[in-house]
């Protein structure tokens, strides 16, 4: 599934090709892509619609726009990828290979007859039309946004991620310092910070020297805080990489794949050496997830 850095490398594309693009036309071909939305209200709020902001807050992106009085609409077009989902912009008359048109669940017609096409797969993903509501903190809403507005349902189970310049990181650390769960627990806990999955938990945790199965009341506040500023650099030097692509279903908005795997110190490497120090990597189950980590950079803390 995506990660932040993918989503970030999605959203820096759609903000790159998009703003100021008038939507011409919306098709759906897969009507649960809306997750129940009435398919006519959903084409009808987007026709018209000029897209002024792509934005994002852990994995979620949303589109804000103008509608056609030019005036700032009180919906915002959320999309989450799921575990396949790609948004590819195909210039004017350039069709979508045989393979996508297979997997084409919306389509976007821009004025200018360039198409946003979101294609998946394994139809976890959804596009829908969500009203927006005002930030709790009165701060803007997440990445890409100049705006106290946030889609509802983004502000209600979705915190700031490591990355937003309005996360509060010492409040983080406080809550996190009370629990008797495993320190990765916390970093995968969407709802204290978002977007960080399971390969950018190993790849922290690692580089922190930090054992995922450590209790995060045996670490100090001062600690915490760090491995989650430790999570943003990793995550920034992951989007200079295009994100993590393992197979052909994340690409960014062009079709280009990312190359971070090729720096994984550790995710998916049970059973090989560290890079570091050459001993075998081992794997942990925490609550359905594998873990994997290096026993001698990362001991266990009594």
């Amino acid at each position: 599934m995506p990660e932040l850095p993918e989503v970030e490398v999605v959203r820096r594309g759609l903000e790159k090709q998009l703003l100021g693009a008038k939507i011409k036309e919306v098709e759906v071909f897969f009507p649960g892509s809306l997750r129940g939305q009435d398919i006519k209200r959903f084409c009808a709020a987007l026709e018209g619609w000029t897209i002024t902001a792509a934005v994002r807050r852990g994995k979620f992106l949303w589109l804000l726009g103008e509608d056609r009085e030019g005036q700032q609409t009180l919906y915002s077009l959320v999309i989450h990828l799921g575990m396949s989902g790609q948004l590819l912009i195909n210039q004017p008359q350039i069709e979508l290979s045989h393979k996508n048109q297979g997997h084409l669940r919306v389509r976007l017609t821009m004025e200018d007859d360039r198409t946003v096409n979101f294609v998946d797969q394994r139809t976890f993903g959804r596009m829908v039309v969500e009203p927006l509501v005002e930030t709790r903190d009165k701060k803007p809403g997440g990445l890409g946004a100049g705006s106290h507005l946030v889609p509802r349902n983004v502000e209600l189970n979705v915190a700031r991620d490591a990355l937003d310049p309005n996360v509060d990181l010492e409040k983080i650390s406080s809550t996190v310092r009370k629990r008797k769960s495993s320190i990765k627990h916390s970093l995968l806990d969407q709802k204290l910070v978002s977007g960080i999955g399971n390969i950018y938990a190993d790849e922290t945790l690692f580089a922190s020297g930090i054992n995922p199965g450590q209790r995060a009341d045996s670490l100090s506040e001062a600690q915490i805080q760090e491995l989650f500023k430790t999570a943003g650099a990793i995550m920034k030097t992951a989007i200079k990489h295009g994100g993590t692509s393992f197979d052909e279903l994340y690409v960014d908005t062009s079709g280009n794949p990312g190359y971070f795997e090729q720096e994984l110190k550790v995710y998916g490497r049970g059973g090989e050496s560290c890079k570091t120090c050459g001993t075998t990597l081992e794997k942990l189950q925490q609550s359905g997830r594998t873990a994997t980590y290096c026993p001698q950079c990362q001991p266990l803390q009594d």
